[in-house]
């Protein structure tokens, strides 16, 4: 019977899944494979089940042990609620129906099947034989069958199916296909015969039980009325009972009243004692009076107290909005900053190439300067050009350091660097341009000085004013290199700054929204949204998240109040926040 049932499934799967082949056959009640599969899980779940009397309580079956298992998956127990909830399935058979299809829509059949047979040692061994499928190690082959039908996307219609009938027959299965496997399906034929007639012996033998059970329950039905007439009987003898107690309590009545006139006489001696007592109640009276006119005037300090505490409070609350006012300028203000410090470091990149530019400059001065002191003695002819050529450049030196005063005030001033810098390095070009003109021009002259040796003097004297122009460019040029060197300090320190402040960037960015059409799973613990579990955007990365994973609300730069955020962004602002 077990070899039976497993080559129909193999035989009805496999047609499935070639069927799969053709999408314009849906997977819907009406399809006829679909339907051959369900009759025989139905005959799988079925097989070797133990008959087990139970007096007054529902039988065992595989509906129950599904329910016992549905705590271990959170799908499964989805499934089994959505079933207890349907009014029109009623008995165990057709809630097992609407389990195997509802399983088959979620696409998880093989993973509940290896549920139950995990849990089989537990949950199937009192319910079913042990020669049954489920407790040998077909079932296992099964389970890996039922794999298969996870690629299939099947639409059951359940409330409008009347799934509480018998169950039904397997279904003649025919192939078109190939002529070569019309022996198998012969062959498959012929067990399934086989299997049909034991099926009907099996069912014979079930109504041979419930006739026992019949019988059974006729002889209960017998000791339930011998029980009735017991019962009669001792309502008989609380009848009697009752009457003696009536009797008793008119005795006690009487009693009572003789009670009373004792108590009545008492009362008027208690009345005389309290005339004599009343007098000492009024003395208690008023200083009872006087104490409470001092909690009047002790409530009205603590009322008064309370009304200053609530303008307190209210001041509170509107220190509270200053502060929440500040923090958005604040935010603001980091912005700026960001932008002077992008301009900062533009600066300081031009700076750095300036300053090569400069040693590149200098080092091409000492060179020429040695050139000219070895020419001196050949300058004679050229003495009244280059004064005129000397005062030119007094006033462009002049002219030089008033601009390196400047560059030393604009260091310390961020916003305006950029243009002096430039100025000053336009000035500094022409001077080098100007002197290479003089150098290519005093070199065309060369020949003409040898023959003007009479200027010799005045040339040394210019020589050594030059000398002395010369160490004081020298100064200057020491003077930017320390000036360079505190930029260069600074500078590390703004890199170290943008760094951080890029991370921050990429924390505080608009984050582009994931498609709800195309999420239908939580990002972080992976569940199925359904109904009860929502979706939510979180406000930071914008990734899709169900309600327990996206719990917490913090304040981001973009928004005024504080939004939903992610339990992993949330650790990642808490993080900087503390380190900052």
């Amino acid at each position: 019977e077990r070899t039976n049932l497993l080559t129909i499934c193999k035989l009805v799967i496999k047609k499935i899944l070639s069927s799969s082949l053709n999408p314009s056959i849906p997977f819907d009640n009406d399809h006829p494979l679909l339907k051959q599969f369900l009759i025989i899980m139905e005959h799988i779940f079925y097989n070797r089940l133990r008959e087990v009397k139970v007096f007054l309580r529902e039988k065992k079956s595989a509906w129950s042990a599904i329910e016992q298992l549905a705590g271990e998956s959170t799908d499964l127990n989805e499934v089994v609620i959505s079933i207890k909830e349907m009014n029109d399935i009623r008995s165990p058979l057709g809630r097992l129906r609407g389990w195997l299809r509802l399983a088959l829509m979620q696409k998880k059949l093989s993973e509940y099947f290896v549920l139950l047979l995990q849990h089989k040692d537990d949950l199937l061994r009192d319910i079913y034989d042990e020669d049954s499928l489920m407790m040998c190690e077909d079932a296992l082959q099964l389970s890996g069958l039922l794999v298969g039908l996870n690629c299939l996307d099947c639409t059951f219609v359940v409330k409008q199916c009347n799934l509480d009938d018998e169950v039904g027959s397997v279904f003649h299965l025919s192939n078109r296909d190939a002529n070569d496997a019309d022996k198998q399906i012969v062959a498959s034929l012929l067990s399934q015969k086989q299997y049909m007639e034991e099926v009907n012996r099996n069912q014979r033998s079930t109504i041979d039980n419930l006739n026992q059970k019949l019988e059974v329950l006729s002889s209960s039905n017998i000791l339930l009325n011998e029980e009735m007439n017991d019962a009669k009987c001792n309502i008989i003898k609380l009848q009697e009972e009752n009457t003696r107690l009536k009797h008793q309590v008119v005795l006690d009545l009487e009693n009572h009243s003789n009670q009373m006139k004792n108590v009545e006489n008492d009362m008027e001696i208690e009345r005389k004692t309290y005339l004599q007592s009343q007098m000492g109640l009024d003395q208690l009276y008023l200083d009872a009076q006087k104490n409470f006119n001092e909690e009047v005037h002790l409530r009205l300090e603590i009322e008064k107290e309370l009304s200053h505490q609530i303008s307190l409070k209210q001041e509170m609350e509107v220190g509270m909005k200053l502060l929440e006012t500040d923090v958005h300028k604040k935010q603001d203000l980091i912005v700026s900053l960001r932008k002077q410090l992008e301009d900062i470091k533009s600066i300081n990149v031009k700076l750095s190439d300036d300053n090569k530019e400069l040693e590149s400059m200098h080092t091409h001065k000492v060179d020429m300067l040695t050139k000219l002191e070895f020419k001196c003695s050949q300058m004679c002819s050229a003495i009244k050009d280059l004064e005129n050529e000397m005062e030119a450049q007094k006033s462009n030196k002049v002219h030089s350091v008033e601009t390196m005063k400047q560059y030393e005030q604009q260091i310390y001033e961020h916003e305006n660097l950029k243009l002096s810098l430039e100025t000053s390095l336009k000035n500094e070009k022409d001077h080098n341009a100007m002197l290479v003109r003089t150098l290519e021009e005093e070199r065309k002259k060369m020949v003409e000085v040898q023959m003007q040796l009479q200027f010799m003097n005045k040339i040394k004297q210019e020589n050594e004013s030059l000398k002395i122009k010369l160490k004081e460019l020298e100064v200057r040029c020491m003077e930017q290199e320390d000036a360079l060197t505190e930029l260069g300090s600074h500078l590390i320190h703004t890199k170290l700054k943008v760094e951080n402040m890029k991370e921050e960037q990429l924390v505080t960015k608009d984050a582009q929204w994931a498609d709800d059409k195309e999420i239908t799973n939580c990002t972080q613990c992976q569940k199925q949204f359904s109904v009860s579990r929502r979706k939510h955007h979180c406000r930071n990365c914008g990734e899709i998240f169900c309600n327990d994973c996206s719990n917490t609300k913090m304040p981001l730069p973009s928004y005024a109040k504080p939004v939903r955020v992610c339990d992993a962004c949330c650790t990642k602002l808490l993080k900087k926040s503390c380190t900052s």
